[in-house]
């Protein structure tokens, strides 16, 4: 190869590096477009559909039995999660984390300050909460019904 040609495959390749860059920026930008748009809506349905029904739990279980707790994100003062729990037992965190739902049962903590993750529901498995839309009252109150049972 002579000269002019390595320069132009040099300045080919970087052609294409750049055309690359761009398109990850672009992908980028999309995850980041989905996952603002997904947790919009996730705080919206804690907001509308969790709170309001652990606000009923609440009242409908013998005094000092259910107490939950809404998480509040500090950059827009809206709730981005809720922990309840069910008389003794450990509680159980409702949170959203990388666009997905997390359901965990909280342990005690083990002198470190944290409270350790001791079980976690998946959300492949019943009652199948894994999106903003599976928030509903049925799927709560059949994860509701599963934490008495296991309590």
């Amino acid at each position: 190869m002579d000269p002019k040609e390595l320069a132009a495959k040099y300045a080919k390749k970087c052609a294409e590096e750049a055309l690359e860059k761009a398109s990850q920026k672009i992908k980028q930008e999309e995850i980041l477009d989905k996952l603002k748009a997904d947790t919009a809506a996730y705080k919206k349905a804690i907001t509308d559909v969790v709170i309001p029904f652990m606000s009923e739990l609440q009242q409908a279980f013998p005094k000092d039995t259910f107490s939950y707790h809404a998480q509040i994100d500090l950059s827009d003062n809206k709730p981005f999660g809720v922990s309840f729990k069910i008389g003794d037992m450990d509680p159980i965190e409702i949170i959203s984390q990388a666009g997905r739902i997390s359901i965990r049962r909280m342990a005690p903590s083990l002198g470190r300050g944290f409270p350790q993750i001791s079980c976690t529901y998946s959300p492949n498995a019943e009652p199948y909460i894994s999106s903003p839309g599976d928030l509903t009252r049925e799927k709560l109150a059949k994860l509701i019904a599963m934490v008495v049972e296991d309590t």
